[in-house]
């Protein structure tokens, strides 16, 4: 039971962050129109970029260990 709650923790947070990362892209994206953006990523692309990835990479992490446990739990 312990592992199951694990998971979920792990995969809401996961999904929560990855979320907030991608509306946080999208409000930047307003900003960004105005004043010039990188062609080749596209406006959201380059608000992402601009960002960072890192967030997104923590949030697969957290949703890949949040499964672990969850399929764990499942198991047992």
């Amino acid at each position: 039971m312990k592992h199951i709650v694990m998971g979920g923790i792990g995969l809401l947070s996961g999904a929560v962050l990855a979320g907030l990362t991608l509306v946080a892209a999208s409000v930047y994206s307003l900003y960004i129109s105005q004043s010039g953006w990188d062609t080749r990523y596209g406006l959201f692309g380059t608000a992402l970029r601009d960002i960072g990835i890192f967030p997104l990479i923590i949030s697969i992490g957290l949703a890949a260990g949040g499964f672990y446990f969850f399929v764990k739990g499942l198991k047992e």
